[in-house]
């Protein structure tokens, strides 16, 4: 049963695919922009929702800031120089 399962699922949807970091910034911003928007909803908590969205992208923004490298530019440029670009300089 779950072999033919699996099969009509690649056939007909695709799997879900975690957003990137940056997709999921984006989306917290658009979220939190809708609880403004929609404030004053009855039976929904939109400030508390807004607060752990902004909390959740903080969260996001400093998974993404430890992941970039830095470099120096004598290491990117003699990592990133053919010798013929020497030449010509």
């Amino acid at each position: 049963m779950e072999a033919e399962n699996e099969g009509e699922e690649s056939d007909g949807e695709q799997e879900d695919v975690a957003p990137s970091l940056g997709e999921g910034m984006e989306l917290c911003e658009c979220l939190e922009m809708l609880c403004v928007i929609h404030s004053e909803a009855r039976g929904v908590s939109t400030l508390l929702l807004q607060q752990q969205l902004c909390k959740l992208r903080a969260h996001l923004h400093v998974v993404q800031a430890n992941s970039v490298h830095q470099t120096s530019l004598s290491s990117f440029f003699s990592n990133n120089l053919s010798p013929m670009d020497v030449d010509t300089m």
